[in-house]
């Protein structure tokens, strides 16, 4: 229960999250995050597990960005040929991976890779929506919406990102602040 947005900017991306874990009986507010840095370039916000947020975390060393002539690689690119790998590596790694019938499984999360935001999913692929925002976690609808109806003010990324984090609180019982966030240039 949870809810994780992401607002690729002109300069970088903002990923926000709230802080509740929760069943559909009781809440807590943690104190780890569920949203952080790999270094300067690359933001992720987590849903599905705690455990599987914190091997991310303290686990995954994100790639270099850049080539071996020293030119940034595509985001996207980057994203599935050499983060991703290196996320299911340390999910193995670390027990978290489910495989059952050859098909690999994990958790959902937003990524933010300089200025483009993406959702991978439970499968690890990795989605990047035209509208240069997304939102995942059981706030997800609400946040959206919020997202989407704010699209054209002038309300910056973070104005937009709480509204739309609120709004899921408001709404969603699995969700909770307060807000945390990060950005990536």
């Amino acid at each position: 229960m949870t809810c994780i947005v992401g607002i690729a900017t002109k300069t970088g991306t903002l990923i926000a999250g709230d802080s509740l874990a929760s069943n559909w009986y009781t809440q807590t507010r943690r104190t780890d995050r569920k949203v952080f840095k790999l270094g300067d370039h690359v933001a992720v916000g987590f849903t599905s597990s705690y455990r599987m947020g914190q091997i991310i975390r303290y686990h995954v060393t994100a790639p270099s960005l850049r080539d071996a002539e020293g030119e940034w690689i595509d985001a996207f690119e980057y994203a599935v040929k050499y983060l991703i790998p290196e996320v299911r590596t340390r999910l193995k790694e670390h027990g978290f991976t489910k495989v059952e019938n050859s098909v690999e499984e994990g958790g959902r999360f937003v990524l933010g890779i300089r200025d483009r935001v993406f959702i991978v999913d439970s499968d690890f692929q990795v989605g990047e929506s035209t509208d240069g925002y997304v939102a995942a976690g059981s706030g997800e609808e609400v946040a959206l919406g919020v997202l989407y109806h704010t699209r054209a003010e002038k309300d910056s990324a973070a104005e937009r990102a709480e509204a739309a984090i609120r709004a899921a609180e408001y709404h969603s019982r699995g969700v909770g602040g307060p807000i945390e966030t990060e950005e990536t240039t």
